[in-house]
């Protein structure tokens, strides 16, 4: 796979576009650190078919990305839609933690997510 942005789309194989998202463990660690990739495709191709709103589209691609980067019946690393960056042995999505999207962070909040504004004169 060769990648056309980080946040965004990557195309793979056969030309085939994907949605990805970038999950960043920060919230614990001395520093943040890319963590993984989520394939978030499915979710996207719903959300243009039901033309929903961008913000309804958006919480579900975030919504699916903390659930699949969390350990609920087996290890999240095993997810077919998550590619691990590094170290397979990884604590799961917590608030505090960031999901790249489109170019925009997102903060994982107690309840959803919030998005956080590139400091004055940077854009992601």
């Amino acid at each position: 796979m060769h990648s056309t942005n980080c946040f965004n789309t990557v195309v793979g194989y056969g030309g085939v576009a994907m949605k990805q998202i970038a999950v960043i463990h920060g919230a614990f660690e001395t520093a943040p650190r890319l963590v993984a990739f989520v394939d978030v495709t499915k979710q996207h191709e719903t959300a243009e078919t039901e033309n929903m709103e961008k913000h309804e589209a958006t919480e579900i691609m975030l919504e699916t990305a903390w659930r699949l980067t969390n350990t609920i019946d087996h290890p999240w690393v095993q997810n077919k839609e998550v590619t691990v960056v590094g170290d397979p042995k990884l604590r799961s999505t917590s608030v505090g933690d960031h999901l790249l999207l489109d170019g925009e962070k997102w903060e994982v909040a107690s309840f959803g997510f919030t998005r956080v504004a590139p400091p004055s004169g940077l854009t992601l």
